[in-house]
């Protein structure tokens, strides 16, 4: 059996061609949200590439994370940071 994986982190042994393709971006809104993270009370990611790109642009988080998905709680995890997760895991959930 033949196995086509899209998704962005592919397990061994299948054929892999993401359609989606994510990058970090380095932007004058990124700087000034990074400026301002102390000020907000909740963060909201939407992926667990956000949270890797978040945390290596230099965000630190102290207020409550909400993780859309057990891939980006897992994620903020392992960074250290609990999160909630909406039971319905769109933005709708949230």
């Amino acid at each position: 059996m033949s196995v086509l994986y899209l998704g962005i982190d592919a397990p061994q042994g299948v054929f892999h061609y993401p359609v989606i393709r994510t990058q970090k971006i380095e932007s004058l809104e990124l700087r000034g949200a990074l400026a301002m993270q102390d000020r907000f009370t909740h963060l909201i990611f939407t992926s667990k590439n956000g949270v890797r790109y978040w945390h290596e642009s230099g965000g630190a988080f102290s207020g409550i994370a909400i993780a859309i998905g057990h891939a980006t709680a897992k994620e903020l995890f392992q960074l250290g940071v609990s999160s909630m997760i909406p039971s319905n895991a769109t933005q709708e959930g949230v």
